[in-house]
């Protein structure tokens, strides 16, 4: 899998939608920063430099479409990997959240392109809350991080090598 890794982008799936263009290379792109992410029905997605911002873009191999139940599996595979990785109970929220002492810990947004019915790619968005202390007010309340529930600070490279093997060994 190739891998990119930035400082600063708007949306790491809207980066992978736009490399999409010009590559048939399975491909993690990771952001430090993300200025514009985006959650599902429009919402912004908060993330920081203790997050991990992440999205796959998949050619896939092994399947021809994506049913509705595309993002929770992908969710349940990542909640899995997590708590095997960490030794923490997470679970997953339908359609596409992770949460972790009843708190969102991390989101899930997946796209597709399809051409004449044919699925071109497809592009997994991953935000995690790794190692934030706190968060912003309106959704403090809502959002926890590995950090608060555990009190240990965690290496962010260690969880995306989780991510990736999970999202190899997935086979797409």
């Amino acid at each position: 899998m190739e891998r990119i890794e930035l400082k600063s982008i708007n949306s790491t799936n809207i980066y992978a939608r736009e490399i999409a263009k010009n590559t048939n290379k399975n491909t993690i792109i990771i952001s430090e920063e993300q200025t514009a992410g985006r959650s599902t029905k429009g919402k912004s997605w908060y993330s920081d430099k203790d997050s991990i911002i992440c999205s796959f873009l998949i050619f896939p191999k092994n399947i021809k479409n994506i049913d509705t139940n595309f993002s929770y599996d992908i969710g349940l595979l990542i909640s899995n990997s997590l708590n095997e990785l960490l030794n923490i109970k997470t679970y997953v929220k339908e359609p596409n959240d992770i949460y972790l002492d009843n708190k969102k810990l991390s989101g899930i947004l997946v796209e597709t392109e399809y051409c004449k019915n044919i699925l071109n790619y497809i592009i997994i968005g991953i935000g995690i809350n790794v190692n934030q202390t706190k968060f912003p007010q309106d959704i403090s309340d809502i959002a926890t991080s590995i950090y608060i529930s555990s009190g240990k600070k965690m290496d962010k490279n260690s969880i995306i090598d989780m991510l990736i093997k999970t999202i190899e060994d997935k086979n797409i």
